[in-house]
């Protein structure tokens, strides 16, 4: 796994263990500086994490290059982590699906990602 080599590594987090149909998706982001010196990380929206959600894009469709360079810089000290909620909508039936993300940031060409599992129930 490539992303084991990077300084910083992404992670997801549902709010809780399941949601509620109807019930908005909320979760968050957590990137940590895993190097032994300080890094500068570009903060978490919408125009640097890119997601998807039960094979469909959510929030931001690619990369802008524009936007990402606009996001303000964070210096993130060796072992810490920036962190960032979300709120995405809900689903209208029970079901289990993958919330798979992607950090804008690049190191040796690879993208931070993140996996989590989401179960919606009645």
């Amino acid at each position: 796994f490539q992303q084991k080599y990077s300084p910083y590594k992404m992670e997801i987090y549902p709010a809780k263990e399941s949601f509620k149909v109807g019930e908005n998706i909320e979760f968050a982001v957590i990137l940590t500086n895993k190097s032994n010196h300080n890094l500068y990380f570009k903060e978490l929206n919408n125009d640097t994490v890119y997601f998807i959600f039960d094979g469909a894009p959510w929030g931001a469709q690619k990369y802008d290059k524009e936007a990402v360079q606009k996001a303000k810089q964070i210096i993130v000290k060796s072992g810490e982590s920036i962190r960032k909620s979300f709120v995405a909508g809900s689903y209208i039936e029970p079901k289990e699906f993958e919330i798979y993300g992607s950090y804008a940031l690049t190191y040796k060409g690879v993208r931070p990602s993140a996996r989590s599992k989401v179960v919606i129930t009645k």
